[in-house]
């Protein structure tokens, strides 16, 4: 349980399960729209099956503010792909709603448990994390741990593509910054058909993805698709998709 105060939000996340529960209470406004965007994008970070928000404690006074869920639902859409609900809105609040755009890019349930109810029957995912031991990261250690990962999902097949894209993200970390000292993961992900290689640095610093035209032909070889998610406590997250061969994804 995580609980942040201030004078201008007061947010708690909890944990439902395999879900989580953000709880807000405050006015959100153009002061506290930074605040509640990093407390959004840090609560979706752990990649839990759904974040719920609940708005019960939250007002605002003019629809602008509220346009933080959208740009936050869109920004982790494709990385780490957690829906994003809200639940609970009050009366004033979902007046104010009303006349904003964020009902037409994020579902609004009358409560909590409608909204975790709505998430069960999404499709699971399976993930594991590495820290990966920056002063002796090798390519075959990278290798042998992904291999591995996808070995044991029954995906062995994108154990190749998915090694390229690790060692890519990784060594282009690495070489943008050599100062690192654990701060280095490494986050493998299977949904759907979708393999997701992702590496989540403590520092501003993102692999330069796509840089140049060689290189961004070089990765299109082997990645679906790749992007930066913000963490919204300084971290970034650099990742890429891959195609396995089965799931709805792979269609």
């Amino acid at each position: 349980m995580m609980s942040v105060e201030d004078s201008v939000l007061a947010t708690k996340i909890e944990t439902r399960g395999t879900a989580a529960v953000l709880r807000v209470r405050g006015l959100l406004d153009s002061s506290s729209y930074p605040q509640l965007r990093d407390v959004l994008l840090h609560a979706v970070d752990p990649a839990p099956h759904a974040l719920v928000v609940d708005l019960s404690g939250l007002a605002a006074h003019t629809p602008a503010p509220l346009s933080v869920f959208a740009v936050v639902r869109l920004s982790v859409a494709r990385w780490p792909g957690v829906p994003l609900l809200l639940a609970e809105p009050g009366p004033e609040l979902r007046a104010v709603m009303e006349r904003s755009t964020v009902l037409e890019f994020v579902p609004v349930f009358p409560t909590v448990a409608r909204a975790l109810a709505s998430v069960l029957d999404t499709a699971p995912r399976d993930r594991v994390r590495f820290s990966v031991p920056v002063r002796r990261v090798s390519p075959q250690w990278i290798a042998e741990v992904v291999g591995e990962v996808c070995q044991n999902w029954g995906v062995p097949q994108a154990a190749g593509p998915a090694t390229a894209v690790a060692e890519r993200l990784i060594f282009e970390a690495l070489a943008g910054d050599a100062s690192w000292s654990d701060g280095l993961l490494l986050r493998v992900e299977l949904c759907d058909g979708l393999l997701t290689v992702a590496v989540r640095v403590d520092d501003p610093f993102l692999p330069q993805l796509g840089g140049g035209f060689d290189r961004g032909r070089e990765l299109a070889a082997v990645a679906h698709t790749w992007g930066y998610t913000p963490t919204g406590d300084g971290r970034r997250v650099a990742w890429a998709t891959i195609r396995t061969a089965s799931g709805p994804a792979a269609r």
